[in-house]
């Protein structure tokens, strides 16, 4: 189960404007994919690493 970064409450999974996103019921707040950010940063690095 994903839990919210600010209050740690359970996100609810969900479908916005065609993308998967994470909701949290507590904080009302649409939430990122935490792991879809930290794969996209690793893609980034490599891409880097590999044009230098």
């Amino acid at each position: 189960m994903k839990k919210c970064p600010c209050c740690q409450d359970i996100l609810l999974r969900c479908i916005y404007r065609s993308e998967m996103t994470w909701f949290c019921p507590s904080c009302r707040q649409q939430m990122p994919s935490l792991d879809s950010i930290l794969q996209s940063n690793q893609i980034r690095k490599k891409q880097n690493t590999v044009i230098k």
